[in-house]
């Protein structure tokens, strides 16, 4: 049997199934009021390959066998999922300043313990419920709130731009709402900014606003 050109799946309710996404010639779909239950979705490629646009994913396993990149889940329900792989650059949780019209999505009691996640931002999401990337990734709960904290730490000076981003302490044009948390691999800052995980780990310890994971 031939491999399909695409996969898609637009107002389908699917229950534990396994899609293998972002491999195909066209774009995948798995949108539109979809929703699966106890499914494992391995994503095989980019975000390009992908819609999950207005979707809704229960008790799903979601797999990222490659660095899976600048993906915005606004419009995505996550509820009980478990993620593993790499995450980088994506957005979880609703945002309706920025999308103001329906879907909106929502990330209740997922779990980042088998991810890697770095420069990820969760928005209007109960951060009690969600279980989180362990290091060397951290994460920044309330960033805007433990603004003047954060930016106390001293982080290398090329670093300044993106730890005054994490905590939105940029001009109001560019502010965004909503943000509770903020995901961020000590690995990519280290190699990119020449500093040592032992390092930024001393710099984090003893702030409670700060999440190395379970």
């Amino acid at each position: 049997m031939s491999e399909p050109d695409c996969i898609k799946l637009l107002g389908e309710h699917r229950r534990r199934e396994s899609f293998d996404v972002a491999c195909h010639r066209f774009v995948d779909f798995l949108s539109h009021g979809t929703v699966l239950d106890d499914c494992t979705i391995t994503i095989r490629g980019s975000s390009r390959g992908i819609v999950f646009h207005g979707a809704t994913l229960r008790n799903c396993r979601i797999v990222a066998q490659r660095r899976f990149a600048n993906f915005s889940w606004h419009d995505v329900i996550l509820q009980n999922c478990g993620f593993e792989g790499v995450f980088v650059g994506c957005d979880f949780g609703p945002r309706p300043d920025a999308y103001p019209q329906p879907p909106y999505g929502e990330l209740t009691a997922c779990d980042f313990t088998q991810a890697q996640v770095h420069n990820s931002r969760l928005f209007r999401s109960d951060m009690t419920q969600q279980r989180l990337p362990p290091w060397p990734c951290f994460t920044v709960l309330e960033p805007e709130r433990n603004a003047a904290d954060w930016l106390s730490i001293p982080f290398p000076e090329s670093f300044r731009i993106e730890q005054a981003t994490i905590v939105e302490a940029v001009p109001e044009k560019y502010r965004v709402e909503g943000v509770v948390a903020v995901c961020e691999d000590a690995k990519e800052i280290a190699k990119k900014h020449k500093i040592t995980l032992e390092e930024i780990k001393r710099c984090i310890e003893g702030r409670a606003y700060i999440v190395q994971g379970p």
